[in-house]
């Protein structure tokens, strides 16, 4: 072999290296502890108590360790990227402060009894977003649909049907950008 070939499968090699190290997917994680006992929550599904929501489990003594997740000093990208890892990391959050900006939604529950109120993150491209939900004290008025919406509070979970979701247990919100008006478009 010429020097010149060894160079070239060398880079070759080196090159899919990288490429096979840069594509894998993360470790499996570890099998749940069989021997372990969840606790129950409302209802016959077993739901771990760091999951459980603030009305079925014990109050915490003190908020999580880590510092408070501001999402307003983030870049559309890192802020979607971060909302998405609370939400689907929740019981690694529960506790933290958190603080999200975004547009205003909200929409009653799939069986009509209450209504969610969230906060939507979209990405930079403006083509996806998240919703995270958010909770204000009694009292304070929640935002008109469409308005941007600045929220502060503490990060917790509750079960909705035997699932946890995560929400904003707020402590300040304030409006930052008014709704646009609604669009006519004419209906042939």
């Amino acid at each position: 072999m010429t020097q010149a070939t060894k160079r070239a499968m060398l880079a070759m090699l080196l090159l899919a290296a990288l490429f096979l190290s840069a594509c894998g997917s993360p470790a499996p994680a570890a099998p749940a502890d069989p021997t372990s006992t969840p606790t129950l929550s409302e209802g016959p599904t077993a739901v771990p108590a760091a999951l459980q929501s603030p009305a079925t489990a014990p109050p915490a003594a003190a908020p999580a360790d880590g510092p408070m997740i501001d999402t307003t000093r983030m870049s559309s990208t890192m802020a979607y990227a971060e909302l998405y890892n609370i939400l689907v990391n929740p019981a690694q959050y529960v506790g933290r402060g958190i603080r999200v900006e975004g547009r205003y939604y909200s929409a009653m529950t799939s069986d009509g009894a209450e209504r969610v109120h969230m906060v939507l993150v979209y990405d930079s491209a403006a083509c996806c977003e998240l919703g995270v939900e958010f909770q204000l004290p009694q009292g304070m008025d929640y935002p008109q649909p469409g308005e941007t919406v600045l929220v502060s509070g503490t990060f917790r979970t509750l079960i909705y049907n035997g699932n946890p979701f995560g929400y904003i247990e707020a402590t300040a919100s304030q409006v930052t950008a008014t709704a646009p008006p609604p669009a006519l478009v004419p209906i042939n």
